[in-house]
C-alpha cells in the first residue's frame, strides 16, 4: 500500500501481527532482490509502538523513501533487521555497534 492508498482507505490490511520481538506491521513478502523495483513511498514497516494510541499517524508509518532516509545503502538491511523498534533507534544501535568493533568506543 502507498502513502497516498493510505491517506483515501482504511487500512485494515496495515493491522498488527507478530513480527519477531512485538507486535508491527511489516511487509513480509519483500524480499532483498526485490527492493530496488518497490515504489519509494510503498508502506512496508510499522512499529509496534505506533499502534498504543489506538489509530495510526502518517509519521508513523515507514516507506521505503524513509528506509532510505536513515540507512542511505543499507537501507534493505535495515529494514530486514527491524523486528519491532522504530528504524531510528535500530539504527542508532547498529552504529554503536559498528564504532565499537571498529575499536572507536567500548
Amino acid at each position: 500500500m502507498t502513502l497516498m492508498q493510505y491517506r483515501w482507505q482504511t487500512p485494515e490490511e496495515l493491522s498488527p501481527f507478530w513480527i519477531g520481538q512485538g507486535y508491527g506491521y511489516k511487509n513480509l513478502s519483500l524480499r532483498p532482490e526485490g527492493w530496488a523495483s518497490l515504489p519509494d513511498d510503498e508502506i512496508i514497516y510499522i512499529p509496534e509502538a505506533a499502534y498504543e494510541k489506538g489509530y495510526l499517524e502518517l509519521d508513523d508509518v515507514y516507506t521505503k523513501r524513509d528506509f532510505e532516509a536513515i540507512a542511505g545503502a543499507r537501507a534493505c538491511e535495515l529494514f530486514f533487521a527491524c523486528d519491532w523498534q522504530t528504524p531510528e533507534a535500530l539504527w542508532r544501535e547498529c552504529e554503536i555497534d559498528d564504532e565499537n568493533e571498529e575499536g572507536g568506543y567500548t
